[in-house]
């Protein structure tokens, strides 16, 4: 048994050890209160934005919260901070959760890559998809061909009510992007178009059912790996590895390095020609970087997108004055005795500026979140390495300092005073910015003016009479989803 000298030299040691031990810089900012190992996660809602929204409003631009027992990560809510951030190096590193990751615990591919090797497959593909037609009538007749399709389709409903229009959006994005990346086109009801859907919408859904889980107690897929549902995750990654990897053997056994067909083959070509060692184009592991690559342009792409169309036509359901101005802005374009082209965009702002209004109010509420590289400060605040950095787009794009009314769609908000053209701003960020600023912005663009007014063009976009009126409320969702609704193509005689 101890005496009481012990214990006294025993307990004395021990708080010298702790008054005089190094010391850990911390974070310097406000925020939430945080638990041990749960962190903050008590106080998040369902809408995730809502409580990242809350947390701004209260902590001010710069704030710090914690998910789980990992580090700490800090929440932008100001444009001017976020680009500026976002353009340094120590910022421009990737937070992932490796459970979640094509090839797990692989940073590869364009989403998750870091350094020299997000960099080179960055640089490859912004080149090649740029030289496959970005404004370029290759590109154009592609995105049309989806456009023509669809419109095919909702020809054929003959004005009956459609409950399933994001699902058709999202065949008809994802095969727009197989086209540009795989060179091939299917029928939207083809089961390989609907299967390589399956696969992407599967990792999305997957991901947000265990995310929690995996990210409070990841040591559990040991333990439990059914029930907390990482089994379904890597299911569902290995799907999607296994359609990519095929794709990419049937190119190998027939690719030509003097025509290639479609970004695959370029990869490959690139692949072949390369003799740096140091390159990510070199070796065993290039294929896994193409099949990374392939995926995050098809997670990336095919969601957002669709995402954005399907609230547009929502907005122009419910504000018919709207639908009506862009109808007018069209017509007078192209008589509505042509369809809608990429030339047209300059003498349509109107246009333009009701898919800002879109992506302002329905983007993406946060950017895929960024982890410090190295010890740093900012702005006399020290950010420790693995510090995560999220950018909260949601707060922005509806803070009345910057937006006057935020709450109202009102396209206007982005013309000139005559409404001949669009008024500049560096407010709306729904690609994000810095230098990981999303690489597929420009083809994401074109593509939803292409459909949209194309469509408008074609279409009275009305609600179903025998169906609720559809609600502008966002769904219980981790980002900003419409809940679903029945919505009526009226073809248009005039």
């Amino acid at each position: 048994m101890f005496s009481m000298t012990v214990w006294i030299f025993i307990v004395v040691g021990l708080l010298t050890y702790l008054a005089f031990k190094p010391r850990k810089r911390t974070i310097n900012l406000p925020g939430p209160w945080a638990l041990p190992f749960v962190g903050s996660m008590l106080e998040i809602e369902p809408r995730m934005y809502l409580t990242l929204h809350k947390w701004s409003k209260k902590y001010g631009p710069m704030c710090k919260f914690q998910i789980g027992a990992g580090p700490s990560t800090v929440l932008i809510a100001d444009p001017i901070i976020a680009k500026e951030m976002l353009s340094l190096d120590p910022f421009v590193g990737r937070a992932t959760v490796k459970e979640f990751t094509l090839f797990e615990g692989e940073n590869i591919g364009l989403i998750n890559a870091e350094g020299k090797i997000w960099a080179d497959q960055r640089r490859f593909t912004v080149r090649q998809l740029r030289d496959f037609g970005f404004g370029k009538s290759s590109m154009e007749s592609m995105i049309m061909e989806e456009v023509n399709e669809m419109k095919d389709r909702l020809l054929a409903y003959k004005g009956r009510p459609i409950d399933d229009i994001k699902n058709m959006l999202s065949l008809a994005m994802l095969n727009s992007l197989w086209s540009i990346v795989a060179g091939t086109r299917y029928s939207q009801d083809d089961p390989k178009l609907r299967e390589l859907a399956r696969q992407i919408t599967g990792a999305f859904d997957e991901a947000a059912k265990a995310g929690a889980v995996l990210v409070l107690a990841p040591w559990l897929k040991h333990i439990i790996p059914g029930l907390i549902g990482y089994t379904s995750i890597r299911r569902t990654m290995r799907g999607l590895v296994d359609f990519v990897s095929k794709t990419i053997k049937e190119h190998k056994e027939t690719v030509q390095e003097e025509s290639p067909r479609d970004f695959i083959d370029v990869y490959l070509n690139e692949i072949k020609r390369t003799a740096d060692v140091t390159s990510s184009f070199h070796g065993e592991n290039a294929e896994r970087q193409l099949i990374a690559a392939v995926a995050d342009l098809f997670q990336a792409g095919t969601d957002s997108m669709s995402s954005t169309l399907n609230w547009a036509l929502l907005y122009l359901l419910k504000l018919p004055e709207v639908q009506r101005k862009l109808q007018a802005e069209i017509k007078a374009v192209t008589g509505n005795s042509r369809p809608v082209s990429f030339s047209d965009r300059p003498k349509m702002p109107y246009s333009l500026a009701v898919i800002n209004e879109v992506l302002r109010k329905a983007a993406p509420p946060f950017g895929v979140p960024h982890r410090v590289l190295v010890d740093t400060e900012y702005k006399g605040v020290f950010f420790p390495k693995d510090t995560g950095i999220m950018i909260n787009l949601y707060y922005i794009h509806s803070d009345p300092k910057l937006w006057g009314d935020p709450e109202n769609f009102r396209p206007e908000r982005f013309l000139t005073s005559d409404e001949k053209g669009l008024e500049k701003t560096e407010n709306l960020n729904p690609f994000l910015i810095g230098r990981r600023q999303c690489p597929g912005e420009t083809l994401a663009k074109d593509t939803i003016f292409l459909f949209l007014t194309n469509l408008v063009q074609k279409f009275n976009i009305l609600a179903d009479p025998n169906s609720p009126e559809p609600d502008l409320e966002p769904a219980v969702s981790f980002i900003v989803q419409s809940k679903p609704y029945q919505v009526v193509f009226q073809e248009r005689k005039d």
